[in-house]
Parts: structure tokens; sequence; C-alpha cells
């Protein structure tokens, strides 16, 4: 593998293992402040639970569709998608006044970008690694997510910032650049020309 492969390789890598770390810190997060997010948005612990069982359930309800339309649209495309979803998500939470617009923003929102955005990143690991690189690049993917469950707990401790300011400050993290200057992604279909 040349220089410049490895390098596009490490940059692949990376934005796929961001993703995945956002996505698991923003969970453990929300998690961990819900008494400081109810009180932000003036509900419930009850209400805030519902919200985060809420956005379970879209995301998985919807994980296998996700798949379809990665399928369907290529698979670094829907990624891409699902960060801007993810992203607008990530933003409306942060802006929430209410228990409404936060469940529209963490619930709806982030579940859809989530669902499209998980089964891109496994197809997309397969599609830009050769089959003897990919259980390091998926373990390097789980690993991030993993390395955010534990670091999502005490960083919020640490930090006695609202729930809201801590979404705010995911939302340009969640920009996804994946048709910049940088390495092409593969997307791993076969086009027909």
């Amino acid at each position: 593998m040349s220089t410049q492969t490895r390098s596009a390789a490490g940059v692949v890598l990376l934005t796929l293992a961001s993703s995945q770390f956002l996505m698991t810190l923003d969970s453990s997060v929300m998690n961990v402040s819900i008494a400081q997010v109810a009180e932000d948005v003036g509900t419930t612990v009850t209400g805030i639970q519902t919200a985060i069982t809420f956005y379970t359930l879209v995301m998985a309800t919807l994980m296998i569709t996700g798949g379809k339309l990665g399928s369907l649209w290529g698979r670094r495309r829907a990624f891409a998608i699902g960060c801007i979803i993810y992203g607008v998500g990530s933003l409306t939470t942060a802006l929430a006044p209410n228990l409404t617009v936060l469940m529209i923003g963490w619930s709806v929102l982030e579940g859809v970008g989530a669902a499209l955005i998980m089964p891109a990143i496994v197809a997309l690991v397969a599609a830009n690694f050769p089959p003897e690189g990919r259980p390091r690049a998926y373990g390097l993917v789980a690993s991030a997510g993993a390395i955010a469950v534990a670091a999502g707990p005490p960083g919020t401790r640490a930090a006695s910032i609202s729930g809201r300011a801590k979404a705010r400050a995911a939302t340009p993290r969640s920009t996804c650049r994946l048709k910049s200057r940088g390495p092409r992604i593969r997307s791993g279909e076969q086009r027909s020309r």
C-alpha cells in the first residue's frame, strides 16, 4: 500500500470513526444529563426519558431502510445525508424551547440521521479497506464508540453546562466533509456507465 493510499485510508477511517464517536457520545451525554435537560426545557425526567426511548425506536425501526437507501443512493451519499440530518437534529435539540421541539430534533431528526449513518459506516469500511485490513478498521470504529461511552459520563459531570449547550457544541462536529478536497471515499457500488 502506497503512502498516499495509506493517508487516504487514514482520513476515511478518521471520518467514519469520528461519526461513530459523535453519535455515541451524544447518546451517552443525553442519558447522563437527563435532569439538567428536563430543567432546561421545562419538562419532567419522564419526558426526557420518553424522548431518549423514542430516539432509539426511530433509529432501530429505520436502520434496515437506511441500509437500503444506502444501496439505492450510494453509501457515501447516504452517509453525507445522514450527517446533515443528524446535524440539523442536533441544532434543533440545542435550540429546543420545549419537549415537543426537543423530540423533533433529538428523537426524529437525529434518529433518522443515525439510521442512515450507521449502515453506511459498515459498508464504507468494507468498500475502502482490503479484506485483510477490515478487522482493524472495524475495530477502530467500534473503539471510537467505546471511548465515547466511557468519556460521556465523566465529561458531562465535569462540565457543569446544560445539555443543550453540549448539543450546540456537537452540531458543527456533525458536518461530514465527504466531497472536500481530501481523498475520495469509495462508495462500493459498481455503477454502469
